[in-house]
């Protein structure tokens, strides 16, 4: 039987909840910190040489010394009378964060893959092997329909927010800086300018991006709760790019080429101790298109400086790693646990301790047919 925890310590680590989500917020490794500032010139440098390997630049990292603020708060945590399961929950958390701050402040540097590698501490599995590990499924989904650009992408989203789940103050936005990327944080969904997809996968973006994504994160922006944010980003990134890979699976929208596209960015993240060039003209060797091939690499390599070195940004590891997480945790758990938080071994942790709070939930409407 988990003992109590009093008033005065669950008010403490509220505090503290509060406090470590604003700075893990400042630290995200998002697709604006690490997308170059000169991505458009190396990107046709690259095109023009048969040997060349980016070179980067970034905008500055923020200044904010967070790493000496990150020793008051554990400082703080040690003095709290907690159990110890949550304690050693909450001190590897802000172990954590020391890793993210160092990474997002070495981004452009050469010390990059090192804190990447640190903050991402992943078990990277053979991509072949993992397939072949992972149930076997049929792509329903493979009727392309038409090209659609990334306005229209924005609005049918959009749309779903709006009539299906009845949601106006999520809006989705074209973005103009990273333009190739797709990016959902709590409160905005932002389409890359230069993304197209057919019909067929803007039907498994409903699913990924906001019947996975975007209704676990108004889960927890409608609790008010941060301690359901107190999970290690690599944790966060695991287990809700599992989840979308799970649900995309679940719902027959999971397209052939998807699937392949998250096979080969793991390949890619397995294969980061070559230079961007080299896993480039591995892809192309597997049958990619150069455009695809440059944008996986591109992924791997972002946040370096000088992308024929050695290392990477593993975050492009999670959905497959992530689909075969989901699965074992669901062997034993229900789904809805998946979207109190991103992390649900920390949804366990604070139901344990009554620490979860409000526990309505919006869930996909596919998981009550």
């Amino acid at each position: 039987m988990p003992r109590k925890i009093s008033t005065s310590s669950k008010n403490e680590l509220f505090r503290i909840a509060l406090r470590t989500t604003n700075i893990r917020h400042s630290l995200v490794l998002d697709s604006t910190a690490l997308t170059p500032v000169n991505l458009l010139e190396e990107k046709e440098r690259f095109s023009k040489s048969t040997t060349y390997n980016p070179i980067f630049e970034y905008a500055p990292p923020p200044p904010d010394r967070f790493d000496i603020e990150i020793d008051e708060l554990e400082q703080r945590v040690e003095k709290i009378e907690l159990p110890y399961d949550l304690l050693y929950h909450l001190i590897e958390y802000l172990n954590h964060l020391r890793f993210l701050y160092h990474a997002r402040r070495s981004i452009g540097r050469p010390t990059f893959p090192v804190y990447a590698r640190l903050a991402f501490n992943w078990a990277i599995s053979d991509p072949d092997k993992l397939i072949a590990s992972l149930p076997k499924f049929k792509f329903e989904n493979e009727d392309k329909g038409p090209l659609v650009p990334a306005p229209e992408i924005a609005q049918q989203l959009g749309v779903i927010f709006k009539n299906r789940y009845e949601i106006e103050d999520f809006p989705v936005e074209v973005n103009y800086f990273s333009t190739n990327m797709i990016f959902v944080d709590y409160s905005v969904i932002k389409i890359g300018k230069d993304i197209k997809r057919y019909q067929n996968n803007i039907n498994r973006l409903i699913v990924h991006e906001i019947e996975s994504h975007a209704l676990q994160n108004l889960n927890i922006r409608k609790s008010q709760n941060h301690l359901r944010l107190m999970s290690k980003l690599s944790d966060s990134y695991l287990y809700s790019e599992g989840l979308g890979v799970y649900n995309e699976v679940k719902t027959n929208t999971m397209t052939k080429k998807a699937f392949e596209n998250y096979y080969y960015r793991l390949k890619a993240v397995k294969n980061s101790h070559l230079g961007f060039r080299e896993i480039y003209n591995n892809l192309i060797k597997d049958g990619l298109s150069q455009k695809h091939a440059f944008n996986i690499s591109f992924r791997v390599k972002r946040g370096m400086l000088d992308t024929s070195r050695s290392g990477c940004h593993p975050k492009d590891a999670a959905y497959l790693l992530g689909y075969k997480a989901v699965l074992k945790f669901l062997e034993d758990n229900p789904e809805e646990i998946m979207y109190y938080a991103k992390n649900p071994h920390l949804t366990k942790l604070l139901m344990k301790y009554n620490l979860l709070g409000e526990k309505d939930l919006m869930l996909p409407i596919f998981y009550g047919q």
